[in-house]
């Protein structure tokens, strides 16, 4: 009897290592992901510490990005930020979540990361966006449509009205939003201009329209 019972201890014994061992067949991922990679096949000896799986965290991605030196000092945590992805053509908006503490000296920019809800899976990792943030909401400039600019062999102009007179100005351009698009330099609040820039043609007056402020 004391034999039989020995023997069903030992028995016991190499049921619980089973047990464990196929426990530890089992690899558990800290948060939900998917499975982007597979470093071993099914009956693989491995060692310990040996990557195994590539998981990869899509219900929320991080964008990163940066803006030049001169911009630096205007950026903060928690400013809005609109991303336009055009793989996907779809726009997403965030917050400005980390910054980095020093300049990239290669280009002198600042890095800055945004926080990005992605619980529908409808981004992917790795997209390009193209980022518009907001820097000074009380910046003001001249804004004019789009359809007033006329480019010709890399230059842009528009078409000044003044004394009923019709000529040609260089304008440098900024950034677009929706149809107005921004004049840095060539134009001033309140000059006249042709609204239909494909309709210019130097002496004649022919209709107007303002530069917005």
């Amino acid at each position: 009897m004391r034999e039989k019972i020995a023997l069903i201890s030992v028995q016991s014994a190499q049921r619980d290592l089973a047990h464990e061992q196929l426990r530890e067949t089992k690899v558990s991922s800290p948060f939900e992901g998917t499975v982007q990679a597979r470093m071993v096949s099914p009956g693989t000896f491995v060692q310990a510490g040996q990557t195994l799986l590539s998981v990869v965290r899509t219900k929320k991605l991080r964008f990163r990005t940066s803006v030049p030196e001169r911009y630096a000092h205007l950026l903060k945590i928690g400013q809005r930020i609109a991303i336009h992805f055009d793989l996907s053509d779809q726009v997403r908006e965030g917050t400005v979540s980390r910054i980095n503490p020093n300049l990239e000296p290669s280009n002198r920019s600042l890095g800055f990361e945004v926080d990005l809800d992605n619980t529908d899976g409808l981004l992917r990792s790795g997209l390009f966006g193209e980022a518009v943030l907001e820097l000074d909401p009380e910046a003001k400039a001249v804004a004019v449509p789009e359809k007033s600019v006329l480019r010709f062999a890399g230059v842009d102009k528009v078409w000044k009205i003044k004394d009923g007179q019709v000529t040609e100005g260089v304008v440098l351009l900024g950034s677009k939003r929706g149809d107005n698009i921004e004049i840095k330099s060539g134009l001033q609040v309140g000059e006249i201009i042709l609204r239909d820039a494909t309709q210019g043609e130097k002496g004649k007056w022919i209709g107007d329209t303002v530069a917005d402020k």
